[in-house]
């Protein structure tokens, strides 16, 4: 007998909604390349995302429906991988609700919505939560949930749509 998991997906509309605050990072690279990520609007000023898809660029821009949005600062907490870009005007984006990765449970059913591969549309990947590590004074959340090239800095949810992780 085999058991596999069911997780409550969200509907479609539910997912276009959810992916309307998830945006595609565009880096211009030293070498003359762009290089590509995801991240999150958290508040109608910053998207969230991981510093490494910053990691040696010469710019950054987040697009989203063929928009372009330059932010006007960074700041970057390296040693947890964790950026966030400031812009000085609201960006036309709803921002996820977030919610505190300390009170999440093994096994508890999770989403992830990102870039991969550098898709011109966000993509979902669902699972669940398989450990937590504590990490200088926060946590580490493995899940199941698939990512791929370009996923970083996408978003990780919860079942309620709220934002309990950044994907790396």
């Amino acid at each position: 007998l085999v058991v596999s998991p069911v997780w409550a997906q969200p509907t479609q509309v539910q997912l276009f909604e959810l992916s309307n605050s998830i945006v595609h990072v565009v880096v211009d690279l030293k070498n003359g390349r762009t290089g590509s990520g995801s991240g999150a609007v958290i508040d109608p000023h910053h998207v969230a995302t991981n510093c490494h898809v910053l990691a040696d660029s010469r710019g950054v821009a987040i697009t989203k429906f063929h928009d372009n949005y330059n932010p006007v600062a960074i700041k970057a907490d390296w040693k947890h991988d964790l950026c966030l870009l400031k812009f000085d005007y609201a960006l036309p984006f709803k921002p996820v609700a977030l919610r505190d990765s300390a009170s999440l449970h093994y096994e508890e059913p999770v989403f992830a919505i990102s870039y991969p591969n550098d898709t011109p549309v966000p993509q979902p990947s669902y699972g669940s939560v398989k450990a937590i590590y504590p990490y200088d004074g926060s946590v580490i959340i493995r899940t199941d949930a698939a990512f791929a090239l370009g996923s970083s800095g996408g978003a990780l949810f919860d079942q309620e749509y709220n934002l309990i992780g950044v994907t790396t």
